[in-house]
Parts: C-alpha cells; structure tokens; sequence
C-alpha cells in the first residue's frame, strides 16, 4: 500500500508505487519483512547490475511522498524498447 493511501488525499500515483514494488518483488523475492527493510532503505538499493537505469527508476517509482514521483522518467525507461530491460538475473 502506497504510504498517501493512510491518508485521505491520493491519486493515481499509488499505481506507481504499486508498480516499483512489484519489480522488486520479482527481482530480488524476498519475504514481507526483507521487502519493507529494502523499501525503508532504497537509497542503499544497488540494482545497477541488472538494468542500468532500474536504480533510478525504483528510487522514483518509491518515493514516500507522491509529489515527488516523476512519471516522465517511467515513461522514459519504459521506452527504451531497443536495449534489453534486464541483464541477467543470475545470482553472483
């Protein structure tokens, strides 16, 4: 649940939020407890490895406040149709 959605006033960004938890979710399949530590603390989050440009696309997509959330960088990232989105998803 999108952080707005414990108050009265929220839009259509919850669906970002929503969105940027389930890349996490189906990137990094870690349990409720692992995936809140990890959204607490994206900053720290290095995804790099698998997109280049995912780790700036998560912080975006799970800011707390939805103000902040910049839909022109998702819609930049979800045309960029020529490059492969993920590089591996093989564990190191």
């Amino acid at each position: 649940m999108a952080p707005e959605q414990s108050t009265s006033k929220y839009n259509h960004l919850v669906d970002f939020w929503s969105f940027g938890i389930c890349i996490l979710e189906l990137m990094l399949d870690l349990d409720d407890v692992d995936l809140f530590l990890t959204i607490r603390d994206i900053n720290s989050l290095n995804l790099a490895k698998y997109c280049d440009n995912l780790q700036k696309l998560m912080k975006n997509l799970l800011q707390p406040n939805y103000k902040n959330r910049n839909l022109d960088l998702v819609n930049e990232f979800l045309n960029q149709a020529k490059q492969p989105i993920v590089k591996s998803m093989k564990k190191n």
